[in-house]
């Protein structure tokens, strides 16, 4: 259970106690702070700024892939990339469970970015173990 005295800071929570059901029984609930409720106008855009939010990140993202284009990927971590593939993947995935059109496009075109990652890896790989054969 959480301890009642620590809170968030720069949050003005009503309340940290835990709150009784009409049963009888208890959760760990806190009241949400009047911050979100003044943030109610927000959902009617909700979708929109969750687009926004897929477009940013993903052209973001793509710097990285020039770079490793350059590069060769040499700085990239197969750890790394498969991890962040696997989260990527799963993203993508809660967006279709979710339906959500910014969740799949975002993780989607990400998803696409990170197999060019590998590929440029793999193929700079390959070539640098064929001069090595060739040598």
């Amino acid at each position: 259970m959480p301890n009642p005295r620590i809170r968030p800071r720069g949050l003005n929570l009503n309340s940290t106690q835990a709150r009784p059901h009409d049963n009888g029984t208890s959760c760990d609930h806190v009241e949400i702070p009047a911050l979100l409720h003044s943030l109610d106008w927000l959902r009617s855009y909700a979708e929109m700024i969750g687009f926004w939010a897929a477009i940013l990140t993903t052209v973001a993202f793509a710097p990285q892939v020039a770079l490793t284009w350059r590069t060769g990927g040499q700085g990239l971590s197969w750890l790394m990339l498969a991890l962040f593939g696997t989260g990527v993947g799963l993203w993508f995935l809660y967006g279709v469970l979710r339906m959500s059109g910014p969740l799949m496009l975002a993780n989607g075109l990400t998803g696409l970015q990170i197999l060019v990652l590998v590929a440029v890896k793999l193929w700079y790989a390959g070539r640098s173990t064929r001069r090595e054969i060739v040598n």
